[in-house]
């Protein structure tokens, strides 16, 4: 009765492998374009831009709790910060050894975090 029951639960299984993604996807066609591809998209507007730096921030922040405040060398990299302090609590210290800062090189607009001359983050990396 035991092999029985093995067997049972063998054919199960075999059964969902072998069905594969039938049970759980909707049915239908898949939809047009990429669907995996996290790639960044080179032609983001402005805001855009300023909205994934905010987001790539944010994952640099709270996985370094010791910045809890940081100076803005110009006004797009405060309001990078401003945006990303809604969630990691940073705030702007004029006085603060870390300093965020935006240059624009002409084709992109790089994000960098310093201290002391060192850069601990930048965006895009």
């Amino acid at each position: 009765m035991k092999k029985f029951y093995q067997q049972i639960i063998c054919a199960i299984i075999l059964g969902a492998i072998c069905s594969g993604c039938a049970w759980f996807l909707p049915p239908g066609e898949a939809p047009e374009g990429k669907i995996t591809d996290n790639s960044q998209d080179k032609n983001l507007s402005s805001e855009e831009l300023m909205h994934h730096a905010a987001t790539s921030l944010c994952g640099f922040l709270l996985t370094t709790p010791e910045i809890t405040s940081i100076n803005c060398a110009d006004m797009i990299s405060e309001r990078v910060l401003r945006e990303a302090s809604s969630v990691t609590g940073t705030v702007l210290n004029r006085a603060s050894r870390y300093t965020l800062s935006c240059r624009n090189d002409g084709k992109k607009v790089y994000f960098t975090i310093t201290c002391s001359g060192k850069t601990l983050w930048s965006y895009p990396e």
